[in-house]
């Protein structure tokens, strides 16, 4: 049995940017050596990203509700086990598995929250990167660069490393992009080398 209880009356609210989306923006910006500005994302959900984001070597800067992340030139390779929030997301590993396939050395991912996530791997591998999978985790020694290759999108977040690992493989476009996301309150400004 329901019972009825007082009126109910409008209410504003705000949706918080989606942390994934962002990180997944921050380290295009790191796979491509770029320059990007995210307004409106929130910091706070962000620190195990931007902590391994700044262990490869990327400059991630907070102002004022804005981040800013410059990519490097050269990367640092690192090691990342997923967890729970507000540990390291376990959709954000794909594009740190691309990040850590050039970066200068070897790095591990272990992935704890969910069995077989690493579809992204033979993608990544037919574009010149050196992953071993062994059990839950890979161990990735970082090349030069990746080459272009006919690619199979396994999933949102994994096609996201392997569209912007390409980027920097085969593309001269250099022209600044405004984006606007439409499932979060954030703005993004792009601009790539």
């Amino acid at each position: 049995e329901v019972e009825g209880g007082a009126e109910l009356r409008g209410a504003d609210h705000a949706v918080i940017p989606d942390r994934i989306e962002a990180g997944t923006f921050m380290v295009a910006a790191a796979l491509t050596g770029g320059d990007i500005e995210l307004k409106g994302a929130n910091a706070l959900h962000l620190g195990a990203v931007r902590d391994k984001l700044e262990e490869a070597g990327v400059t991630v800067q907070r102002t004022n509700g804005t981040i800013r992340v410059f990519g490097s030139a050269t990367r640092r390779p690192f090691e990342i086990t997923t967890m729970p929030y507000p540990g390291f997301p376990t959709d954000m590993q794909a594009q740190f598995t691309a990040l850590n396939a050039m970066a200068e050395g070897t790095g591990v991912i272990t992935e704890s929250v969910f069995e077989n996530r690493f579809m992204h791997v033979l993608e990544l591998q037919r574009m010149g990167a050196q992953i071993k999978v062994e059990g839950n985790t890979t161990i990735t020694t970082g090349v030069p660069q990746l080459k272009s290759a006919p690619l199979m999108a396994t999933d949102l977040r994994a096609s996201a490393s392997l569209v912007r690992s390409g980027r920097r493989s085969f593309s001269s476009d250099t022209r600044p992009a405004m984006i606007r996301s439409r499932s979060s309150a954030m703005a993004v400004s792009w601009d790539t080398p």
